[in-house]
């Protein structure tokens, strides 16, 4: 399913903002120095939803964000994926629904979609899940060294 932010009544601000405030403490792994971009990875929650979001963002200390993926997964009502990339002066975004099956995609319905970015807009950084989560990256010592501190 490819739609706008129009679809689900978001602002592009409204969407930044949150997209871009979750991102800003989440973990930084350091990308190609060719391309001055840097990978950020958090998780947040909601009642009955976990979110894990992945974005490409410039590596500098400002919150640029270039490309986003928001997966729902754990205790979720539903699994679904969005992704999406920053092409001025919106988001092109992507929905897709995972299956049980190993690259199993299906078709995601208007209402389900609208559900899922509906908990993302309200659900909160949850820091100890993203400790928890890293800390095994951080015990490796080939995988440190990709951490930024």
């Amino acid at each position: 399913m490819q739609v706008g932010l129009d679809t689900f009544n978001i602002s592009y601000n409204v969407f930044m903002s949150k997209v871009g405030k979750d991102l800003s403490v989440g973990v930084r792994i350091k990308a190609s120095t060719d391309t001055k971009k840097d990978v950020v990875r958090v998780w947040t929650d909601t009642k009955n939803w976990q979110f894990s979001l992945v974005g490409l963002i410039d590596e500098d200390a400002n919150i640029s964000i270039e490309r986003v993926e928001i997966q729902s997964f754990g205790d979720s009502l539903a699994y679904l994926k969005l992704i999406a990339i920053h092409e001025k002066p919106s988001f092109k975004i992507d929905l897709q629904k995972l299956g049980s099956g190993f690259a199993e995609l299906a078709q995601v319905s208007n209402d389900e979609a609208q559900i899922f970015l509906d908990n993302y807009m309200q659900s909160s950084v949850n820091l100890t899940l993203t400790e928890q989560l890293f800390s095994d990256y951080a015990k490796d010592e080939n995988t440190k060294s990709w951490l930024t501190l």
